[in-house]
């Protein structure tokens, strides 16, 4: 299967499972291959403002260790802005218009990711594509489909001169920005610059604060037992010892891959998203 088709696929399975409103792949701050509900100048404003982000948290990793090593996240009660760290060149940046559920999120970033990852050649190509430079609609064609008449190759200029048009008048109907967008469900962000110094703010309090409440463990045993019985005790001491978790410097990072590692041993969909969905307010 032609590998750009399935990363399409798999960006694709991504927003449906975590109900985005626009997610897409970022090459060196730049959208590469994007899937949004946004159309138009709206869309063009949120991928500008997203470069402007992931290129923001990159200046501050040079400046504060391990500052967005693995993702950068901000959130509000009915929105969610992600940004998933693949390597140093590819990234996945996310927008969820709802209220945020973060070890699901975490959970489909880290899925796409690993299945990159398991194409090391793929992921390789990828990094060094010239995203300015480069077709996304001849990637995603098939060999026998880069085949084409002349008179094909006409017709389909001629479709984007049209497309290119209707866009134009597009622009005509005024398009609120991102930072509209965030201001009605996040007060605090009134401005890009104010956005960006919360989401700063926000990464370097988690950062800072070194381990967890013990106590957490407690309540995520408690709800494992209710979705599959009396065995989840065993399981989850199988687990917590499989992680090498110490109840006694227990960090977010730990809780975050204990309650994947658990939702596997849930079989039923609807109970392992009630699992998760209840162990997502103890992040």
């Amino acid at each position: 299967m032609n590998p750009f088709k399935e990363l399409l696929k798999n960006l694709e399975n991504l927003k449906e499972n975590t109900e985005a409103s626009f997610t897409g792949i970022f090459i060196n701050t730049k959208p590469f291959l994007v899937i949004s509900d946004y159309e138009g100048k709206k869309r063009a404003n949120i991928e500008e403002k997203l470069s402007h982000l992931i290129e923001k948290s990159l200046e501050i990793e040079e400046v504060m260790e391990d500052f967005g090593k693995k993702y950068t996240y901000a959130e509000g009660e009915e929105i969610a802005i992600f940004i998933f760290y693949i390597n140093d060149s590819i990234t996945i940046g996310t927008i969820i218009e709802k209220k945020p559920r973060f070890a699901l999120i975490l959970l489909e970033h880290e899925i796409m990711s690993n299945k990159l990852k398991e194409k090391p050649d793929f992921l390789k190509e990828l990094s060094l594509l010239d995203v300015e430079n480069i077709s996304i609609e001849e990637l995603l064609k098939d060999r026998e489909e880069k085949i084409e008449t002349k008179e094909v190759e006409q017709e389909e200029e001629e479709e984007e001169k049209t497309e290119i048009y209707v866009e134009k008048d597009d622009t005509i109907e005024e398009v609120p920005s991102l930072e509209d967008l965030i201001q009605e469900s996040i007060e605090e962000y009134k401005k890009l610059h104010q956005e960006e110094k919360e989401l700063e703010k926000k990464v370097k309090e988690e950062r800072s604060s070194n381990y967890v409440d013990p106590v957490v463990l407690e309540h995520i045993e408690k709800e494992f037992v209710k979705e599959i019985g009396p065995i989840a005790k065993l399981i989850f001491n199988r687990k917590v010892s499989e992680l090498n978790i110490n109840p006694k410097q227990l960090k977010t990072e730990d809780i975050v891959l204990l309650i994947q590692e658990l939702a596997k041993e849930i079989r039923l969909e609807d109970r392992k998203e009630k699992f998760l969905n209840e162990t997502n307010d103890l992040l």
